[in-house]
């Protein structure tokens, strides 16, 4: 289900993007971790930006290693993660619909939010190494 999910939202953006004058960024691909929403505030909080990454891969390879990969992939969790994460990168982040005189814009920008609540809610039972 879940690959079904996501190969019919890639045809849905591919859809949008040929049938609607639209803008996809090769950028939005930086967005899929959400946590660029750090960066909204200033580029002074680029070291926290990049803190909160490595945090958060660290873990997640700590549930990997917890859980295993098929019970991790079998976690709804994961698979509402992985959907907003696609949904950054496959939805055009500017789509100008018929009838409008603007474009809808920061799709993808608004979208990483999702990704980044998705992530806490994944990483939420993660517990770091004891010392």
């Amino acid at each position: 289900m879940l690959a079904l999910s996501l190969a019919a939202m890639a045809l849905v953006g591919v859809y949008v993007a040929t049938r609607f004058p639209s803008r996809w960024l090769v950028q939005q691909a930086l967005l899929v971790t959400g946590a660029d929403q750090l960066f909204i505030f200033g580029k002074k909080y680029l070291v926290l930006e990049l803190c909160l990454l490595v945090l958060w891969v660290l873990l997640l390879t700590r549930e990997f290693e917890r859980q295993g990969l098929h019970r991790m992939a079998l976690d709804p969790r994961f698979h509402i993660f992985l959907l907003s994460a696609a949904s950054v990168v496959f939805i055009p982040t500017g789509i100008l619909f018929p009838g409008y005189n603007h474009m809808l814009v920061f799709i993808a920008d608004r979208m990483s939010l999702c990704v980044a609540v998705c992530i806490c809610a994944l990483l939420g039972t993660a517990s770091p190494k004891q010392a």
